[in-house]
């Protein structure tokens, strides 16, 4: 049997490449985002027509949860039937993996959200999330054109049992996962059973950052537009100050 080529992540995985390259991260975020109420959803349809409006509307689901995964610099590794998994690091991210996997949470719960709006059929859906930090091993196992992307290490089971007992709608971390996120994240969870859990998304996430923009007195920027929704963020430079404080 051939020695594998164990190699530390200094850039971006090249996932092409790996095969006999196996890719160690001394550290890196496993995420695993589930949606909670589709398999009763399926098991309730009775004709071929709605099952189909399933199929699509998972594809649809899948789709979303792919690219909110990409939208915070995280690396899809797998679907697992309706639960994706992604995997955050430092040489992705620019530093802020930790902080980035709990906004990969509060997004997916959007997004989900907005589904469920967008597809009634979908009502009854919801979406928890656990992630743990750890190191891995990432490699490539198949045959040739048939090879899956693996990742190994003590995180990951650890992060599945946080999902699986996260609770409909809920974000579970471990312990030494929230200690490593941004103080402005650590306040939405609470401690219970030596793990992190919140019932957090993205418009609270950036209600409480606009919020603490304008009661500082200093200096913000507004983003965004009227028809995706404005966002204040403090200004380091530049910017305009607040003729009011938050809520008055």
């Amino acid at each position: 049997m051939e020695s594998l080529d164990i190699t530390d992540v200094r850039a971006p995985i090249d996932y092409g490449s790996l095969g006999k390259k196996v890719a160690r991260l001394e550290e890196a975020i496993t995420f695993f985002g589930d949606l909670s109420g589709f398999t009763s959803y399926v098991a309730s349809l009775s004709t071929e027509d709605e099952k189909k409006e399933a199929l699509r509307l998972l594809h649809v689901l899948r789709s979303e949860m792919q690219a909110v995964v990409a939208d915070y610099d995280g690396d899809f590794i797998q679907f697992q039937g309706d639960r994706v998994q992604a995997l955050l690091y430092e040489a992705r991210t620019s530093g802020r993996f930790k902080s980035k996997a709990v906004e990969t949470a509060a997004a997916l719960c959007s997004a989900v959200d907005l589904a469920k709006e967008l597809f009634p059929a979908l009502s009854t859906l919801d979406v928890s999330c656990g992630a743990d930090v750890g190191k891995v091993l990432v490699g490539r196992v198949g045959l040739r054109d048939d090879k899956e992307v693996t990742v190994l290490g003590r995180s990951i089971p650890c992060a599945s049992e946080l999902q699986d007992g996260a609770g409909d709608g809920h974000t579970a971390i471990s312990v030494r996962l929230w200690e490593g996120i941004e103080k402005s994240l650590q306040g939405f969870f609470s401690l219970k059973k030596e793990r992190y859990v919140a019932d957090v998304d993205l418009e609270r996430i950036e209600a409480e950052e606009a919020a603490k923009a304008y009661d500082s007195g200093g200096r913000v920027v507004v983003g965004g537009t009227l028809s995706d929704g404005l966002r204040v963020t403090p200004a380091a430079t530049g910017g305009i100050r607040p003729a009011r404080s938050w809520g008055e």
